[in-house]
């Protein structure tokens, strides 16, 4: 955890010619979370191997309408008041940030686009160390809630800013407030591109951002939790994901539906109060190797209402939007990165497409690798994939298969998932938040009904 000491204490076992300073990263932070912002935090990681003397540093915002507040650390510049150890954390905090080192005020973050910096001296007088973009979607420009325009040493550090509108959330896990933040995906990992560094993550003030690293994910064993419990190693914005059985109405799951052909309950991911949400699996992918398979329940009967939409993304290689920003809207302020499934629905129109979303940014930079047609006899479960190896992808929906390329070295969460709706009545029968459940066994007489053998094989195939 937390390792700041004073130089008296590392000077018996370091020379002060040792300390380091272009080391020091802003890892994770917290803007506009959903209650009062009150537990809004920044946290630095020292990922170099020696301590950093951190005394009189600034962390500041910018936006177009000039600079916001800032905090500065204890001491000064260069005293040895503080130092950050090597591998250790040091986080600006609301006080209901448990652990914080440093107290600042609520809102001290915007909650609209803004750059965030860190320099070894007074703000904007010292040197750039690094600095981070929110809500880069609003661009530099001439309205005073976007973020200014970026210096040219800011630009080296964040590349495509953090695309995506960011509301944390605040949601109740065993009793305890659990939020989620934005954080790089590997601990200290600095690429200098925001949008491929950062993402959706469960919020990990003081300690470190990944729970572990992994390749193959298939779906949520789910079969012997209790209904209505959060479903283990998933995350998400407002509701974590919960375990349902499909077939009964519950909190959490709307309207009865046929039991997938695993068997057994499922999940949903999806915020009762209505709205939107993103999360994922807590589990990261790196260097451009991942998969996932999956079943998922799909309905794309068109809707009935003007206006009623449906969208959900299943994605790897990056990370989803906190509120899954509408992806169908032109100017859209979504914050899908890497690959993804993405399905859209309204009373006209009905697509399931796989995108490469990049590092994020406009639609106009997304590529679209393929799309699968869908009428109403789609409706019910369907095997779900994508794999990533090196920088080939292969994208499986049943017995379609549908194959592109990306980027090497491809890395974000192993699953990244994210739904909204915009539904007139929340009680619509057509609302169908985001189900998922594992795959079944190929030797299963239940997977030759909607021809997932193909697609399950394919995928496993590739992992070998």
């Amino acid at each position: 955890m937390k390792k700041i000491s004073s130089i008296l204490a590392v000077a018996i076992i370091i020379q002060a010619a040792t300390v380091a300073s272009a080391q020091v990263v802003i890892n994770e932070f917290m803007t506009d979370d959903s209650s009062t912002d009150d537990y809004e935090f920044v946290e630095l990681y020292n990922s170099g191997g020696a301590p950093v003397d951190i005394s009189g540093w600034t962390l500041g915002g910018r936006d177009n309408a000039g600079v916001n507040l800032a905090a500065v650390v204890p001491g000064a510049v260069n005293s040895g008041t503080t130092m950050l150890a090597a591998g250790a954390y040091y986080v600006f905090g609301n006080t209901a940030v448990i652990g914080a080192n440093q107290t600042i005020a609520a809102n001290f973050l915007e909650n609209d686009a803004e750059q965030i910096s860190l320099w070894d001296g007074a703000f904007e007088v010292g040197n750039l160390i690094d600095g981070v973009v929110t809500e880069a979607n609003k661009g530099a420009g001439a309205a005073a809630t976007q973020y200014g325009t970026p210096s040219a040493a800011m630009l080296a550090q964040i590349g495509t800013g953090y695309r995506g509108n960011i509301q944390s959330g605040q949601v109740a896990g065993n009793g305890t407030p659990v939020l989620v933040s934005i954080s790089r995906y590997v601990n200290g990992a600095d690429s200098n591109n925001n949008g491929r560094d950062f993402g959706l993550r469960r919020a990990t003030p003081g300690a470190a951002n990944s729970v572990g690293t992994g390749s193959v994910y298939s779906g949520p064993n789910v079969d012997s939790a209790t209904v209505g419990t959060e479903a283990a190693g998933l995350f998400a914005t407002f509701v974590n994901p919960r375990v349902v059985d499909p077939t009964a109405v519950s909190t959490h799951n709307p309207s009865s539906i046929v039991a997938s052909p695993q068997g057994g309950n499922a999940v949903t991911i999806w915020d009762p109060a209505f709205g939107g949400t993103g999360g994922g699996l807590d589990t990261v992918m790196v260097g451009g190797m991942g998969s996932f398979s999956m079943l998922v329940y799909l309905d794309p009967r068109l809707t009935t209402g003007l206006g009623d939409t449906e969208e959900w993304s299943l994605g790897l290689g990056g990370g989803s939007d906190p509120l899954h920003n509408n992806i169908s809207v032109i100017g859209s302020a979504n914050g899908n990165t890497g690959l993804a499934w993405a399905f859209r629905r309204d009373n006209g129109v009905r697509t399931l497409q796989l995108i490469d979303f990049g590092q994020g940014g406009p639609e106009t930079s997304w590529v679209i690798l393929g799309s699968v047609t869908l009428g109403d006899s789609d409706l019910g479960w369907h095997a779900l994939g994508i794999d990533v190896n090196g920088t080939s992808v292969t994208g499986t929906f049943d017995n379609t298969i549908i194959n592109g390329t990306t980027i090497a070295g491809l890395t974000g969460n192993l699953l990244y998932a994210s739904y909204r709706e915009g539904f007139a009545i929340n009680t619509d029968p057509l609302l169908r938040p985001l189900t998922i459940d594992m795959i079944p066994e190929p030797t299963s007489a239940l997977i030759g009904g909607i021809g997932l053998s193909i697609a399950i094989g394919s995928l496993r195939r590739r992992r070998k």
